[in-house]
């Protein structure tokens, strides 16, 4: 081993370990798509804003093959939206879609329409975030993906109810619960029982919205920190 790549390996690890930002585009040949892994794997993790930090240290000049460009720019679409800042790179119709659908990549080419949706309905686009989380939801139908066959359905739920429609909202609601607790995550639980309280409350159902707000609070300690006021406020609507 050369002293050059003992000390790209170090700077890996030390990374991983610390997360310092200025290292992470320092070694060559293959570490931007081990980077772009990386910050695939914090998001994964719900930790946004470390990879949102991550992701600005790379430089696109030095992507230069077409898988790690769509990797990147589905992943810069992606946080983006989840740590709140402008998305006005159009990059999912140009790049990601039509990247990942000629190679039938169906996982990333379903988190790209997923994406797709959420921005047709930040613009009040319904019917077009409708029909983009269908087409998601159909290309992983037979996919191991839990996260994302979770976000399909909560996004779902979450549609019908502002569309009015509390059957589907209450279906997809138990859809996502039964990801959640494939995954055994606490946090999404509590969110999903919330959900189905609130289909029932929008079905006039009494007994059930009880039933499922008593099965969320024991769980309440399970929403992050910064989320929880707007969730017991929620809940208090009930």
């Amino acid at each position: 081993m050369n002293i050059n790549t003992y000390f790209c390996n170090m700077k890996k690890l030390f990374y991983i370990l610390l997360l310092p930002w200025g290292l992470f585009t320092s070694c060559k040949n293959g570490q931007i798509t081990d980077n772009l892994n990386f910050i695939d794997y914090l998001v994964n993790d719900d930790k946004y804003d470390s990879a949102y930090s991550a992701i600005l240290e790379i430089d696109t000049m030095k992507i230069i093959n077409s898988d790690d460009r769509a990797h990147y720019y589905l992943l810069r679409t992606q946080l983006n939206y989840l740590t709140g800042n402008p998305d006005t790179t159009n990059s999912l119709d140009n790049i990601v879609i039509p990247y990942y659908h000629d190679n039938d990549m169906k996982d990333k080419l379903a988190d790209a329409y997923y994406y797709k949706a959420y921005q047709e309905l930040t613009e009040k686009k319904i019917e077009n975030a409708v029909r983009y989380y269908k087409q998601a939801e159909s290309l992983i139908a037979q996919s191991s993906n839990i996260r994302l066959k979770f976000k399909i359905a909560e996004s779902l739920s979450y549609i019908n109810e502002i569309s009015g429609n509390y059957h589907l909202q209450l279906a997809y609601s138990r859809k996502a619960l039964a990801f959640a607790e494939v995954r055994n995550n606490k946090e999404w639980i509590a969110d999903t029982y919330y959900r189905i309280a609130t289909a029932f409350s929008n079905l006039g159902e009494v007994d059930s919205i009880n039933y499922y707000v008593g099965k969320t609070l024991p769980l309440i300690g399970e929403v992050k920190e910064e989320y929880l006021p707007t969730f017991l406020a929620s809940i208090g609507f009930l």
